[in-house]
């Protein structure tokens, strides 16, 4: 299975025109807890993915996704650019060049653990507004601590 241009064009077009119509929405929901500029920041970020969607979409999904993930770290602000920025460029990196449909699946199944793993990025407790001032604690990167002892960190 191999997601051509036009889909690629269809992809990034109708995700980054959710996000702009959502745009109210989301500043209404920063301004319960924050500056109220969220909406506006990810609406300018997309704006800018459609700005140049031809050439991110001539590029092939995985090296898309990189620009798309490129583009709303640099027009994003706060800390939402490199939050979503990030996302992006690690499913364009996670991406195989010619998918078949068990690696279409694998790629979605460990982008689906990653939206539901923010604690990587930093607060776990949700105490910090942005999740990234502050590192979480861990004896070793890539391993923690729990009653039985220690587990690796990706299960």
């Amino acid at each position: 299975m191999i997601v051509d241009r036009d889909t690629t064009k269809l992809l990034i077009e109708t995700m980054a025109r959710r996000v702009i119509a959502s745009a109210q929405e989301l500043t209404e929901l920063d301004r319960a807890i924050g500056d109220g500029d969220h909406g506006i920041n990810m609406e300018r970020g997309f704006e800018a993915v459609l700005a140049q969607v031809d050439q991110l979409a001539a590029q092939g999904l995985g090296n898309a996704l990189i620009g798309v993930g490129t583009t709303l770290v640099l027009k994003v602000g706060g800390a939402s650019g490199p939050l979503y920025g990030t996302l992006f460029m690690a499913l364009g990196k996670a991406w195989p060049a010619e998918a078949t449909r068990e690696q279409v699946t694998e790629a979605l199944a460990r982008a689906r653990r990653g939206v539901q793993r923010p604690d990587r990025r930093g607060c776990r407790n949700g105490g910090n507004r942005s999740g990234l001032r502050r590192a979480p604690r861990r004896r070793a990167p890539h391993r923690r601590r729990t009653n039985a002892g220690l587990r690796r960190w990706d299960r």
